[in-house]
């Protein structure tokens, strides 16, 4: 998980707002954006996105992970993602901030690419990616006889 300070122009005031915002990809999440890529490898992945030269294929790639990763703290100390407030996030100005962070500062970028799996989510990618990495067609089967 990683907490994001966000500054940004309020559209209504115009005045300068300042607030927190948390971005975090489950084991479910890193297991649904592996399914995009064919050869199960996170870094050949996004390499390969970047790579493209592709504008929109790059933007859409960091509106995922983004739409996919905010949310916020319950006061119970929970971690929730309800849909409308990723599609508000979106929307906000706070947003607009984040996508400019991201593409212009590459450091930043990886940092909060790394943050948003976290550690031992980043350790579950890699197993993650060894077994969609078994591409040699056999499908274990871990029925008794």
């Amino acid at each position: 998980m990683i907490k994001r300070i966000l500054t940004f122009e309020d559209p209504f005031t115009e005045e300068s707002v300042t607030q927190d915002y948390y971005f975090h990809l489950s084991k479910a999440d890193i297991i649904r954006i592996m399914g995009r890529d064919r050869e199960g490898d996170w870094e050949k992945y996004v390499q390969n996105v970047v790579d493209s030269g592709d504008s929109d294929t790059i933007f859409n790639f960091i509106e995922d992970i983004i739409k996919q990763s905010v949310g916020k703290r319950t006061p119970d100390g929970l971690f929730v993602k309800p849909r409308d407030y990723a599609e508000a996030f979106v929307a906000s100005e706070a947003y607009g901030e984040l996508v400019v962070e991201l593409i212009q500062n590459e450091k930043m970028a990886e940092e909060f690419f790394r943050g948003v799996v976290g550690k031992k989510g980043f350790e579950q990618k890699k197993h993650l990616e060894s077994v969609a990495g078994d591409k040699g067609g056999k499908r274990h089967n871990h029925r008794r006889k």
